[in-house]
């Protein structure tokens, strides 16, 4: 599966600061707009079956591994200085990220979580392996669940991916052949294929209509499409 985690070693000062948020929300509440209460949160990713990590293929980790894992990236995203942090719970619907540039991440990238649907968004993706830039959004089936273990949302991620054209109807389903392996090695049960292929053809259902971008996104689009364009550009953290 092509990996678009938000996982960044090296720090560059590369996303949407609270102080330009806390601005901008106060002009949009200014002009009217009252529909967003951006509210700072957190969200990790888990990839299931790759708990142990992303080089030794799947397996049924335990509970303490699992545990292990989430919990080193929730410490290490705590550390997010005040004025980076980058994860804004917009609506009971949505939330956004706005991740650091990185493989699969450009300077305008967003990531849209929408935990009713069981996806999670990606605007103006990156996308390797040559595949270029007219497939520029990428969409992850996966769970959003709240855990207050630890006191953070947690998308799972699981396998299958759709990606979209910028004309938001050419479109192309990736990495069933994984959801097929892992169900073969009993890491994924039959009720939780039909959940993950259920959510993909929804997606497949709602390009093919004309209706993608979903409407939770309309919204948030056209709020950060006012958003001051040197808020998404990349700045060197040493300049």
């Amino acid at each position: 599966m092509r990996s678009l985690t938000p996982e960044r070693k090296n720090k560059t000062a590369d996303t949407i600061g609270i102080s330009q948020i806390r601005k901008h929300q106060a002009k949009l509440l200014k002009n009217g707009e009252k529909n967003f209460a951006m509210r700072k949160t957190l969200v990790v990713w888990r990839r299931f079956g790759k708990e142990h990590g992303e080089g030794s293929g799947f397996r049924l980790n335990a509970p303490e591994v699992i545990s292990a894992h989430l919990q080193r990236k929730v410490e290490a995203f705590r550390q997010t200085p005040e004025d980076d942090w980058r994860w804004w719970q917009l609506s009971d619907e949505v939330i956004v990220e706005k991740p650091f540039a990185d493989v699969g991440f450009g300077p305008s990238t967003l990531i849209y979580y929408l935990p009713r649907r069981d996806w999670a968004v990606v605007e103006n993706a990156s996308l390797p392996g040559g595949l270029g830039k007219e497939w520029s959004w990428y969409v992850h089936i996966g769970d959003l669940a709240y855990d207050p273990i630890y006191d953070c949302w947690v998308f799972t991620d699981f396998f299958s991916d759709v990606i979209i054209k910028e004309d938001k109807r050419t479109h192309s389903v990736l990495d069933l052949n994984e959801l097929g392996k892992v169900f073969e090695m009993g890491l994924v049960t039959g009720t939780e294929v039909t959940r993950i292929l259920t959510a993909t053809q929804e997606l497949i259902d709602l390009v093919r209509a004309g209706d993608f971008p979903p409407t939770e996104l309309r919204g948030c689009q056209k709020m950060f499409s006012s958003f001051p364009c040197s808020a998404l550009e990349r700045t060197d953290a040493g300049a």
